[in-house]
């Protein structure tokens, strides 16, 4: 990975499912190859449910200076409005700090 012109579009919950460590996969790829973040909850509907450590994973992409973007990548419900309303908050607040 020597070259600034390849990125990875990194999903977390892929790595996470593949029985990766997303933590450690953010910091290999670093902020110069991850060009957008995917964020899904392996094992639960909504953000911040099921089997990923939101904390550690936010705190790997503050670490690395990640500002760009993360686009949701979450379960159907019956209300997809209040959902993604649920799942940006959650964002939102995790990353505020």
């Amino acid at each position: 990975m020597n070259s600034h012109f390849v990125q990875a579009y990194y999903d977390f919950g892929n790595g996470l499912s593949l029985g990766n460590d997303p933590v450690e996969e953010i910091k290999l790829l670093g902020k110069e190859h991850i060009a957008a973040v995917h964020a899904k909850a392996p094992g639960g509907t909504y953000l911040g449910e099921g089997n990923l450590d939101f904390d550690a994973v936010a705190a790997a992409l503050k670490g690395i200076g990640y500002d760009g973007y993360i686009i949701l990548e979450t379960r159907a419900t019956d209300n997809p409005a209040e959902a993604a309303s649920k799942n940006l908050a959650f964002l939102k607040k995790l990353f505020a700090g």
